[in-house]
């Protein structure tokens, strides 16, 4: 197991685990009925994942499914999965699958003291335009766009899995019907999909092993916010991000191995879930 770092001790008794027995604790009443969830929809995953043989080719040739050649280098061109509330966004390139997560309810909400001012409003710029005062439009109207970084939408963290043996991605694929991403490589595949009923999405990593980790979002240093806490053991790996206005967000991340697959579950949950967003994953 390794060393939780700082910010983090005590958590790890609180926290409703993926895979394995909650702790007990008057807490985890949501964080066991998200395990339930949980494990029907381990169970769906069975089902909705592992198609009949030849399954996939078909739906890869029908009109349901979208087929891309890898790599795919931008996050905008990414295959797009998600149920309303919870998203991923599954691209990558070379050895490395990515999954870029967000939540619809992410959002720095601040309000820049220049838009309480009374006159910031349609009538000061068409006063503006007439007196042709360009400068002045500019200021208020134009350069608080570009100068203060909020209200925003914010990201929430970027999913890496990086695969063994050097094995090289060759394609990625998006089954419309069954709302099932994947990536392909030789001799083995990445599917993934979101459940419908909770905010968890599920990944099956076949033909090889793949290193999990999970990476900050740079750009929320541009807003102030702290440094990430981070934390691992051997099975799970988790990011919790402190925001704006009281909003605090986690990633968690757990794995198991079943024969040659390697099952993974990701949670996003935050404080409008629960006072402590960690607990809930």
């Amino acid at each position: 197991m390794r060393d939780r770092p700082a910010g983090t001790t005590g958590r790890r008794q609180h926290r409703g685990r993926l895979f394995g027995p909650l702790h007990g604790g008057r807490s985890h009443v949501k964080a066991a009925r998200l395990s339930f969830a949980l494990v029907a929809a381990w169970l769906a995953l069975n089902v909705v994942i592992q198609p009949p043989v030849g399954a996939r080719q078909e739906a890869a040739a029908s009109e349901w499914a979208l087929r891309l050649n890898a790599p795919i280098s931008t996050w905008d061109e990414a295959i797009p999965l998600g149920n309303g509330l919870t998203g991923g966004l599954l691209w990558g390139g070379d050895s490395t699958v990515r999954l870029s997560l967000d939540r619809g309810d992410l959002w720095d909400l601040r309000t820049p003291d220049i838009y309480k001012e009374p006159d910031w409003n349609y009538a000061t710029i068409q006063r503006l335009v007439a007196e042709r005062n360009q400068r002045e439009l500019v200021r208020r109207f134009d350069a608080p766009f570009e100068e203060i970084p909020y209200p925003t939408k914010l990201p929430g963290a970027r999913l890496e899995l990086t695969l063994d043996d050097g094995k090289r991605l060759t394609s990625f694929d998006l089954d419309l019907k069954r709302a099932v991403g994947g990536a392909s490589f030789e001799g083995g595949e990445v599917t993934a999909f979101f459940s419908a009923i909770e905010p968890v999405a599920m990944l099956r990593v076949s033909g090889s092993r793949a290193c999990l980790r999970i990476v900050a979002p740079a750009a929320l240093s541009k807003l102030g916010y702290p440094p990430a806490r981070t934390g691992a053991t051997d099975a799970s790996t988790w990011l919790e991000q402190e925001a704006a206005l009281g909003l605090s967000y986690a990633v968690h991340v757990e794995s198991r191995v079943v024969g040659a697959t390697t099952e993974i579950a990701v949670s996003v949950t935050t404080s409008r879930d629960g006072a402590r967003p960690l607990a809930l994953a």
